[in-house]
C-alpha cells in the first residue's frame, strides 16, 4: 500500500464548476508546476500532483523540477520568453523582484473567498509573500535555523552534547576542545566549529544574538557598521583566526561538506537538513543556537505562486490552494525536507512522528521559531547579500579586521538601498 494514504481533501465547488471547466472538444485544462527538489521532494510532489488530479480528473498538471542552483536561472528564462509555469515555487529572495515586474498573480481576491483559515500559517511565511498588501503566494513550508552536532566526535573526545543552557561562550569553549590534530604534523584534522559566510545559515543569527541586525527596521539602510554586528563578526572571525577551532575558507576550499565528512562537530544550519544529514558516518542531535545577548535565529519559508499570465487561473489557484492543505502538508511533513507551513500540522503527530525517527527533538525546531526573525527581504536581495558576502569573505582570511568588513558592507548596500528607491 502506498505509505501517503489517500485523503479527499475539500476545495472550492464553486471555482471547480466555473472555473475548470473542460473545453469545447472536452480536452482537459492543463497547467505546468514547476519546483526546486531534491529526490525525497520529487517523490512526494508526484504523489500530491497524482491525488490532485483524481480529485479534479479535468486538471491534468505536467510537474517540472530543477535543483536549486538551476531553478532561478530557467524560471527567469521562461518569463522573458512568455512561457512561464502555471505555478511555481517561490523564495523570499526573489519575491519582490518579482512582485515589482509585475510577474505574480494577486491571490487576495481567491484567498478572501476561500475556505483557507489564514490563522493556522506561522505569520511569518505568511507574511513574507505579501506587496503592498496584496498576497502573491501561499506559504508551504517554513525552517529556522539551529546548532547540529555530530555525537560521535562529542563521544569520543568525551565532551557532553551541547545543549540549552549553551552560550557562546560555551560554544568558543567546546570547540577548542573538539578541534584535533590527531597526527601531530601541525594540520588540524578535526575542528570544533564550522564558520559559514552566510548571513542566514550563521553570521546574520549571531549579529541578531547581540543585539545587532543587518538592516533597520524599515529595511531601507543597513546596520552592519554598528557596535554590536562588528562584535559579533569579530567573534565568529576569532574561532577561525586566532582559536584555530573553525576552518578558514581556504582550507576548505573544494572540499565536501565538511559536517557531512564528520571534519567539523558543529554547524548551525537549517532545520530543513535533518533528512541531508542522514548518513551513516554522521550520528547527530539539534538544540537551540548558543545563546549571546538575547536569543534569536533567522527563519525562511518558501510559497508557490501562479504566473500573472496564466490562461488557466482557476486551475492554477486549485493546484496552489492544494498544496497549503492540511493533507498535502503531512505529506510535506512525512518527506523530513521541511517544516509545514501550518501550525496545526507542525505542532501535530505527522511531523513529530518523522523527527522522531530522524532521531530529532522537534520541539527544538518548534521552540526555536518563538525567537525567530524573518530574512530581510528586499528588492535586490541578492545583490545586496552578494556583495557583503565579498567583503567579509576578506575578513574570513585576515585581509581585513571585522570593523572595516562591516563598514565596507554597510557602505555598499546603502548605495543599492538608495537606487531602489521606493518599494
Amino acid at each position: 500500500m502506498n505509505r501517503f494514504r489517500l485523503l479527499l481533501v475539500p476545495i472550492f465547488v464553486t471555482l471547480i464548476v466555473a472555473g475548470c471547466k473542460k473545453g469545447e472538444s472536452g480536452s482537459k485544462v492543463r497547467i505546468r508546476y514547476f519546483r526546486w527538489a531534491d529526490p525525497a521532494e520529487v517523490a512526494a510532489t508526484q504523489e500530491l500532483i497524482a491525488e490532485f488530479e483524481k480529485l479534479h480528473p479535468d486538471i491534468e498538471v505536467k510537474f517540472e523540477y530543477a535543483p536549486w542552483s538551476e531553478y532561478w536561472d530557467k524560471l527567469q528564462a521562461q518569463f522573458v520568453a512568455g512561457n512561464a509555469p502555471d505555478v511555481f515555487m517561490i523564495s523570499g529572495r526573489y519575491f519582490y523582484d518579482f512582485a515589482r515586474k509585475g510577474l505574480l498573480l494577486d491571490l487576495t481576491e481567491f484567498m478572501d473567498t476561500s475556505d483557507i483559515d489564514t490563522t493556522d500559517f506561522f505569520e511569518i511565511p505568511y507574511q513574507l509573500f505579501t506587496y503592498k498588501g496584496k498576497h502573491y503566494a501561499l506559504p508551504r513550508d517554513y525552517n529556522v535555523i539551529v546548532l547540529f552536532y555530530n555525537k560521535k566526535l562529542f563521544d569520543k573526545a568525551g565532551v557532553p552534547y551541547p545543549d540549552t543552557t549553551w552560550d557562546w561562550k560555551k560554544l568558543r569553549e567546546v570547540a577548542k576542545k573538539l578541534t584535533i590534530d590527531f597526527n601531530n604534523d601541525g594540520i588540524k584534522d578535526q575542528y570544533g566549529f564550522l564558520v559559514q559566510n552566510d548571513m542566514e545559515l550563521c553570521w546574520g543569527d549571531f549579529v541578531m544574538q547581540n543585539g545587532g541586525s543587518v538592516l533597520s527596521e524599515d529595511k531601507r539602510k543597513c546596520t552592519l557598521n554598528r557596535p554590536e554586528a562588528v562584535e559579533a563578526i569579530q567573534f565568529l572571525i576569532d574561532m577561525m583566526l586566532v582559536d584555530s577551532s573553525a576552518p578558514s575558507s581556504i582550507q576548505l576550499a573544494g572540499q565536501a561538506d565538511p559536517f557531512l565528512t564528520g571534519r567539523v562537530a558543529m554547524v548551525t544550519t537549517g532545520s530543513w537538513n535533518f533528512r541531508y544529514y542522514n548518513v551513516p558516518e554522521v550520528d547527530y542531535g539539534i538544540t537551540l543556537l548558543p545563546k549571546g545577548k538575547v536569543r534569536a535565529a533567522f527563519s525562511n519559508g518558501t510559497g508557490n505562486s501562479i504566473y500573472v499570465n496564466t490562461k488557466n487561473k482557476e486551475a492554477a489557484w486549485l493546484l496552489v490552494r492544494f498544496f497549503s492543505s492540511k493533507h498535502a502538508q503531512e505529506v510535506l511533513a512525512r518527506t523530513g525536507t521541511s517544516v509545514p507551513a501550518l501550525k496545526s500540522v507542525a505542532y501535530g503527530d505527522v511531523y513529530k512522528a518523522v523527527c522522531d525517527s530522524f532521531g530529532v527533538d522537534a520541539n527544538v525546531i518548534l521552540k526555536s521559531f518563538e525567537f525567530a526573525h524573518p530574512l530581510p527581504f528586499t528588492p535586490r536581495f541578492g545583490e545586496w547579500t552578494d556583495l557583503v558576502t565579498r567583503e567579509f569573505d576578506k575578513a574570513w582570511i585576515g585581509q581585513v579586521d571585522a570593523k572595516t568588513a562591516c563598514e565596507r558592507a554597510t557602505e555598499g548596500v546603502n548605495k543599492i538601498l538608495e537606487d531602489i528607491g521606493e518599494w
